[in-house]
């Protein structure tokens, strides 16, 4: 009798001994990242103006594309990401278009969404970023917060559902005779459809993701003079 007491004790000392130690190793206050939210639901859009296919997952109300939109608007509002090699010696490729997809300026993410979709709020963003495991005090602030990257962008070695993707982006400031697109595969960006409430005059949020860290940027930026990339939302019925 004695020695049955004396292992249930032992066994309730070990559970609390590992889930003490579980508790600490997936803490964001050293660094681990938060456990990797699975998606309720998943399937495939077409687009019928074009018959390009998209991925999407859900994640508490909402269906997120796990593409990067490719919709062609033959306007100056989107453009296919040039390699340096290409920029100056095959301006027409689209190379890049097939996994990176297209960069848009807002109006023309705004001009290319399909019906039945929308570009993301700041809100949207807000929610899936918690949803994934980031506190909504840091959900709420500007600049690099969280501990969550890692489940939304995916690396050649660490795919994810949302498979969020560094894409770079095109910008009309030149100068040292450097290309318009920048940063592929070190940088992401993707538009907000929401102003930013802290500055004068229209300018609008949108998420930053950097190759090397799970940090995400919630940041501000001209929506005329930059292109980024589009994942747009189905709001679940």
């Amino acid at each position: 009798m004695k020695t049955m007491k004396l292992q249930r004790i032992l066994g309730m000392v070990m559970v609390v001994a590992l889930s003490a130690g579980y508790a600490s190793c997936s803490s964001e206050e050293d660094g681990t990242p938060p456990p990797l939210a699975a998606p309720l639901d998943e399937g495939t859009f077409v687009d019928e103006r074009d018959g390009q296919t998209y991925g999407w997952v859900r994640y508490g109300r909402l269906d997120w594309m796990t593409d990067n939109f490719r919709y062609n608007l033959n306007t100056p509002h989107c453009s296919i990401y040039l390699d340096a090699d290409e920029y100056y010696n095959n301006p027409s490729s689209t190379r890049n278009l097939a996994k990176y997809g297209r960069l848009y300026d807002l109006q023309g993410a705004l001009d290319a969404c399909p019906e039945g979709w929308r570009l993301p709020t700041d809100e949207d963003w807000q929610q899936l970023e918690q949803l994934l495991g980031m506190s909504a005090a840091d959900a709420q602030r500007m600049g690099w917060r969280g501990n969550v990257g890692h489940s939304m962008f995916s690396t050649k070695d660490a795919p994810c559902p949302l498979n969020l993707l560094l894409g770079g982006y095109y910008t009309q400031n030149i100068n040292m005779a450097r290309s318009e697109w920048r940063f592929m595969g070190v940088y992401g960006y993707y538009w907000t459809s929401s102003l930013d409430p802290e500055k004068e005059g229209q300018y609008y949020l949108c998420r930053k993701f950097v190759y090397n860290s799970s940090e995400v940027c919630r940041m501000s930026i001209d929506p005329i003079q930059i292109q980024l990339n589009v994942r747009y939302v189905r709001d679940v019925q």
